[in-house]
């Protein structure tokens, strides 16, 4: 399989879907995914036919891929699977590299007529890359339940999953040392999946200072959160903004907060905060969560907000001493 393939996430559900159909293994994959099929059998007779068939729903199913004996045919249906399938001739396992949402449907193995194995593969949008500023901490999520037949690598060197439960990484206080390809593959019984996470390392803020009166932006460094199912702004541990598309929650929790009194601007396309009418008691972290079904992200901004009757005041005694000093001269 490709090494290409970008940021997804996968679900592997074994249940009912149909009378007709009750043992489909279902899939949900990420745009981009690289993703095997496993037909169940170790070995294929050579005196067998075993075809693969697509459909999509309400159209009729169509044969992708054949094989007998050492001879293979491929069936790209008109682009949709244009340079995109792999299969085995030991064992007529199935590979979709590089899937995308066209590929969604349903995929079944037949021997004569009889059904082999079928599958449900719904294919949806993902966030092909993991923006980070350095220090953040970023989990990468695999998706599955049980984190057997997980594997990560980065620069093909082997790393331990952080979950005992999941197999997820997390990758705590990135510097530019860490940025890069995170390789995650998964194989059992039913399927093989190889997906590529892409950490890059952006310019951003960990700190901002400003004078007292003057606005505080707090920034996720995204221009959309496009992708993001949650997005949190939280300060001692009180959260103050939320963006929560499951709930369809957009809101700041600042209106009988005493300490904000109303202040807080939420923008919705991008998640950034801003506290407007800053005040020394603003002062201190604002840490930033934001989760989606592919990765979660942390990161803490150090807010210092100071006196500007202080800050002027040092400021007159500097111009006032340097006039007298000239003065004096």
């Amino acid at each position: 399989m490709k090494d290409d393939s970008f940021i997804f996430w996968i679900l592997l559900l074994v249940n009912g879907v149909s009378d007709a159909n009750q043992n489909a293994v279902n899939l949900t994959l990420m745009v981009g995914d690289s993703v095997t099929l496993n037909s169940g059998l170790s070995e294929i007779s050579k005196e067998d036919t075993m075809r693969w068939f697509f459909k999509k729903e309400g159209q009729n199913e169509e044969r992708i891929a054949e094989i007998t004996g050492e001879k293979i045919r491929l069936d790209d249906l008109n682009g949709i699977f244009k340079d995109k399938l792999e299969l085995e001739k030991k064992n007529a396992f199935l590979t979709i590299t590089s899937i995308s949402s066209k590929n969604t449907g349903e995929y079944k193995l037949k021997k004569s007529e009889n059904i082999i194995i079928s599958f449900i593969v719904n294919v949806k949008d993902g966030v092909k890359n993991v923006p980070v500023i350095e220090g953040d901490s970023v989990t990468l999520h695999t998706g599955v339940i049980l984190k057997r037949d997980v594997k990560w690598t980065f620069e093909n060197r082997d790393l331990k999953p952080s979950d005992d439960q999941t197999g997820d990484l997390t990758i705590t206080n990135i510097d530019n040392h860490q940025s890069g390809n995170y390789v995650l593959e998964i194989n059992n019984s039913t399927m093989g999946l190889n997906r590529t996470y892409y950490i890059a390392l952006i310019d951003g803020v960990k700190k901002e200072t400003v004078k007292e009166g003057n606005p505080v932006n707090l920034r996720t460094g995204l221009i959309e959160i496009k992708g993001y199912d949650l997005v949190l702004w939280k300060t001692k541990d009180v959260t103050v903004a939320e963006i929560n598309k499951n709930k369809n929650k957009f809101l700041t929790l600042d209106k009988g907060d005493t300490r904000y009194g109303g202040r807080l601007d939420f923008i919705q396309q991008s998640g950034n905060l801003i506290i407007r009418d800053s005040r020394t008691t603003d002062s201190g972290d604002y840490d930033l969560q934001m989760n989606s079904s592919t990765y979660s992200l942390q990161r803490t901004i150090r807010v210092t907000v100071n006196n500007s009757g202080v800050a002027t005041g040092a400021a007159t005694g500097i111009v006032v001493g340097l006039l007298v000093l000239h003065w004096c001269l």
